[in-house]
């Protein structure tokens, strides 16, 4: 597609194990993970040459594969699974197809997948981004007393306020730069002096933008 310069969709099956880890699934979540960092990368890349891509995260499923591991699943495994619903492949296939019509990168089935994709996004486009940064410190773990979940939610709200400040308010609390009781003979020594702080300040205003551009951009709060 890329060398015929042809628009076209890419589509990655992994699974919502490619979000999260639970025990019993040591063997098996290692390659959800590797296909959801290989879906990542490839969608930044493609997007140059107007190909698409979409990740779909199918949750448990009704097929014959999925009643044989029932056989042998560990007992805490079954535990943590049995809150979870099972689709159909039939259910999957009309989410991913939906998926794809609206242009959709992540494609969820289920409302827990598409939590635990709201929390582990990291930098990969988020389809309706205020919506999720508004969910995201409610889905915090509530910190021990005497720190309370509502504190921690306010916290939350007004840390971005706070980065942005942080990244418009320069350093204005530095030492004078010329005494006004030295001599004349010193003024050579103090404009060097002016020099090497103002690019001291100038590295100091990027190294702030950096740290807010990559905290806003990682998604994780």
């Amino acid at each position: 597609m890329r060398e015929n310069q042809v628009k076209g969709k890419v589509i990655f099956v992994s699974s919502t194990l490619a979000l999260t880890a639970i025990p019993g699934y040591a063997p098996y979540t290692p390659t959800k993970w590797a296909i959801r960092g290989f879906a990542d990368t490839l969608e930044s890349e493609l997007r140059l040459y107007d190909i698409t891509v979409h990740h779909v995260y199918p949750p448990g499923m009704d097929t014959p594969g999925f009643k044989q591991e029932n056989l042998t699943k560990p007992a805490v495994t079954k535990e943590i699974e049995g809150a979870a619903d099972v689709f159909t492949p039939q259910q999957v296939a009309v989410k991913l197809i939906s998926g794809v019509e609206r242009h959709q990168y992540h494609i969820t089935v289920d409302v827990i997948t598409w939590l635990l994709r709201v929390v582990a996004n990291g930098t990969a486009p988020r389809p309706s981004l205020f919506l999720e940064m508004f969910i995201l410190p409610l889905l915090a773990v509530s910190p021990p007393p005497p720190f309370s979940f509502f504190f921690c939610v306010l916290l939350m709200y007004f840390l971005p306020i706070l980065l942005l400040l942080f990244f418009f308010i320069d350093d204005h609390g530095h030492r004078p730069l010329v005494d006004e009781q030295r001599g004349g003979e010193d003024q050579e020594g103090d404009e060097g002096q002016i020099v090497s702080t103002r690019r001291r300040r100038r590295r100091n205003k990027k190294r702030k933008r950096e740290i807010t551009y990559i905290f806003l951009m990682s998604g994780r709060w």
